[in-house]
């Protein structure tokens, strides 16, 4: 399928996010859906609701029923290992079907890795919402996705189901989100370096400034590595995310002023994202190369290898 963008300032940028990477990478989505054709942006939301039959968020009542050692479900990191431990779970096309634990994240993987195979432009993005979009509750860290359609950028809600929508009224379209109902991690990070929000909020039960400035820059690095075509797992670590402990906020004055320039760079302008993606992709800092520490499950620290050259696209 071609993808029509209407503005040639979006060719460089839907080139990017057009391509899977090793994370998205899958092409028979068809065994899933025979009738879904070739024109995913006719019915996103079916989207969703087959990501949301292929996996369960770890935080549902459907994985704390299955056994202890499905946690190892959360340290599948790709769609096709998230489809082959689907297989592996239901051998046969009978009901009950048991999905494959895991997190927003995977759930907003499965669902860009279908846009991008038929090419669509799609990434994650990382950063933050109310708790159900309510917004009586917490802020807390989310991953949507971004998908290009009708000339623009719009975010789905990876855990809009249809079924959980028809029991839940979400105050959203799930499918085009209102984007003042989710705080990327960049806009966080400029809007309280700005003093337009407050860092507290972002620091869960207990208001703690220093601990929320902390979380949302580390939020941020996840969307900025996101933006390069690292997926990130939410436990992984490397560069400047390690450079500190835990809610410690780091005081280095150049780093500051880089993140702050960062967080103002207009992504859907090509000069701008052009001279941010050369900034962000050479410095080791940002993105990993190399070994990186990983825990798909709390407690449980390991180190895995990955390669910059296999998912940026200089």
């Amino acid at each position: 399928m071609s993808t029509n963008i209407a503005t040639s300032s979006m060719m460089n940028i839907a080139h990017v996010y057009s391509t899977p990477t090793p994370y998205t990478a899958f092409e028979d989505w068809q065994q899933f859906h025979p009738a879904y054709g070739d024109d995913i942006l006719s019915d996103p939301q079916s989207a969703i609701d087959l990501a949301n039959e292929l996996v369960a968020h770890y935080n549902h009542s459907e994985f704390h029923k299955m056994a202890p050692e499905r946690a190892d479900d959360l340290e599948l990191r790709s769609v096709k290992e998230i489809i082959a431990r689907y297989h592996e779970l239901n051998p046969e096309s009978s009901a009950p079907v048991t999905p494959v634990g895991g997190r927003c994240r995977d759930l907003a993987l499965l669902v860009c890795s279908q846009f991008r195979a038929q090419g669509v432009p799609a990434r994650l993005r990382f950063g933050f919402t109310h708790m159900y979009y309510d917004t009586k509750r917490a802020l807390a860290d989310h991953v949507v996705v971004e998908y290009f359609d009708e000339a623009r950028w719009k975010i789905l809600e990876p855990r809009g189901s249809s079924r959980l929508m028809a029991h839940q009224d979400l105050g959203i379209n799930p499918i085009d989100v209102d984007p003042k109902k989710f705080i990327n991690g960049p806009r966080a990070w400029h809007k309280i370096r700005n003093k337009t929000l407050r860092a507290e909020w972002f620091s869960g039960t207990t208001p703690n400034a220093q601990m929320g400035l902390w979380y949302v820059r580390k939020i941020m690095l996840f969307d900025l590595a996101s933006l390069c075509r690292y997926e990130a797992d939410v436990f992984d670590l490397w560069g400047y995310l390690t450079d500190s402990k835990p809610g410690v906020m780091p005081k280095f004055k150049p780093h500051l002023e880089a993140l702050d320039s960062i967080a103002a760079t207009d992504f859907l302008d090509e000069h701008a994202f052009s001279e941010c993606y050369q900034l962000l992709v050479q410095d080791d800092r940002f993105l990993p190369d190399g070994e990186i520490s990983v825990s798909p499950t709390l407690g449980k620290r390991s180190t895995l290898s990955v390669r910059k050259d296999d998912y940026v696209l200089y």
